[in-house]
């Protein structure tokens, strides 16, 4: 994004991890975990790659109605999960929401009037090497 000319606002909610997303960046990388985003209309778009699976199930709506919140009119936010039907954790100990297409529509709606939706899948594999199913949300505010 940023070798296209995109201006990326970088964050990760580990400050561990976000250190290593500046060194590898080389900009800055701001710490803030998804309850804490409180941006009104400051996005053109909105870039989640495998990291709203991490979000509880109970928090995931209200997480996507902060994102929606937070986009401009008609901007755009893309979205991956890992798929499945029950939360749980990985080998790793790290948590997943594993949600399948009907809850994620269910999340979405919940969440604010997208105006579009689309839910795409493959198959891929994680961190962990393991076959995986994931689904990728395309939404329009």
């Amino acid at each position: 994004m940023l070798d296209r000319g995109f201006d990326v606002v970088a964050t990760d909610g580990s400050p561990e991890l976000a250190a290593e997303a500046e060194r590898l960046l080389g900009r800055q990388v701001r710490i803030m975990l998804f309850e804490d985003l409180d941006a009104v209309s400051e996005y053109d778009g909105i870039y989640a790659n495998a990291s709203l699976l991490h979000a509880p199930r109970t928090a995931l709506s209200g997480i996507l109605g902060r994102i929606h919140g937070a986009m401009r009119r008609d901007a755009l936010f893309w979205a991956s999960y890992k798929a499945g039907d029950a939360e749980g954790h990985d080998s790793f100990g790290r948590y997943y929401n594993y949600l399948d297409e009907d809850a994620l529509r269910h999340h979405y709606g919940e969440a604010a009037p997208w105006q579009s939706l689309d839910i795409t899948s493959w198959d891929g594999s994680g961190y962990d090497g393991l076959p995986t199913k994931w689904l990728a949300v395309t939404a329009l505010k």
